[in-house]
């Protein structure tokens, strides 16, 4: 049986981009998410809600991205954002909902973009380009 082995521009790509952390309480949604991300060759590791991503933040300081969901229990999108960025100053972040009024909403800070759900690979991995490459506009106040 022949292996398929990944070519070396492939590999080094995926060697050298920065690791995203999908963060989303349906879990289609975020296993679609990590699929499509790890086809455009990012390292993607995945939290089910705001308290284990927070976890994962602690665990793995090389996460470049936080790619959350506003709307989840317990600590939204938001509150996760915020709670990240004082912890990892440098991380970006970016937002994503299905809910019109949920883009619009700012308690506390927001970091970066919003992307509205449904989002096609193309989309997603233009925002994630975009957030990985804009300079942070906003600085935590506690930082």
């Amino acid at each position: 049986m022949l292996r398929s082995f990944p070519d070396f521009q492939t590999l080094s790509r995926r060697l050298c981009a920065p690791t995203i952390l999908v963060v989303d309480n349906e879990h289609e949604v975020r296993a679609l998410a990590e699929l499509m991300l790890s086809a455009a060759g990012y390292p993607v590791m995945t939290a089910p809600d705001g308290i284990r991503a927070f976890d994962e933040l602690e665990r793995h300081p090389q996460i470049a991205l936080l790619f959350t969901d506003i709307a989840m229990p317990r600590i939204d999108g938001l509150m996760l954002a915020d709670m990240a960025k004082l912890r990892h100053p440098g991380i970006k972040v970016l937002c994503t909902t299905a809910y019109r009024d949920e883009m619009n909403r700012q308690p506390g800070y927001r970091y970066g973009a919003v992307l509205a759900k449904p989002y096609r690979p193309a989309q997603l991995e233009a925002a994630v380009r975009h957030a990985l490459t804009t300079p942070s506009l906003r600085v935590h106040p506690a930082a």
